[in-house]
């Protein structure tokens, strides 16, 4: 620690003896320093598909600045995947979490591609090198991340707008918030009417 002259009152020896303390002008040097050499791995993700939010944490801190989110790779296990380009880093603060704001492009075409549905259904990797640590390693491709947290998406989507109504087939053209299934209703529910 660094607590200076009062940690050294608090140490003894068996017989109850405080240690000495050393000043700044007489301080020994060590006689060897070992550098760190061994690069940070992630050891978990959370996934909240709700929020749109990814937390990725490594076992010791990174430069949160300079990762490559590209990177990574959230998959299904029937081959369909996603790398995680334009996403935003919520944080540029180094540390042991790298927090991402998963954008709505993202976020429905994971939907869209049944990927992270739940989380039986929610693998991520890292293809090549997500940055540095803050000891300067060069942290390398990951062939799994395990999954942690997963929160799954519960909000309903919308009608964001509709157009291309056509009055001789009776097609209209309905834009929702997010993807929704292919089936087409067979009910109509919805209501159309003039001003």
């Amino acid at each position: 620690g660094s607590c200076g002259a009062s940690c050294v009152s608090l140490l003894t020896d068996i017989a109850g003896n405080s240690v000495t303390s050393i000043s700044a002008a007489s301080a020994l040097q060590a006689s060897s320093v070992f550098v760190d050499v061994v690069a940070a791995r992630p050891t978990r993700f959370d996934l909240d598909m709700n929020a749109g939010l990814l937390n990725v944490t490594y076992a010791k801190p990174i430069v949160v600045a300079q990762a490559v989110v590209s990177s990574f790779v959230l998959s299904s296990p029937w081959g369909s995947s996603l790398a995680l380009t334009d996403t935003v880093l919520l944080s540029t603060q180094n540390g042991v979490v790298l927090r991402l704001s998963l954008p709505a492009l993202i976020l429905n075409t994971l939907k869209s591609q049944s990927i992270c549905l739940t989380s039986s259904v929610c693998t991520m990797n890292a293809t090549a090198s997500p940055g540095l640590d803050t000891s300067g390693n060069a942290m390398g491709p990951e062939a799994t991340i395990p999954l942690h947290t997963f929160v799954a998406d519960t909000t309903a989507p919308t009608v964001a707008a509709f157009s291309a109504i056509d009055l001789i087939s009776g097609l209209v053209s309905v834009l929702y918030s997010e993807p929704i299934n292919s089936r087409p209703p067979t009910a109509g529910p919805y209501a159309l009417q003039s001003e």
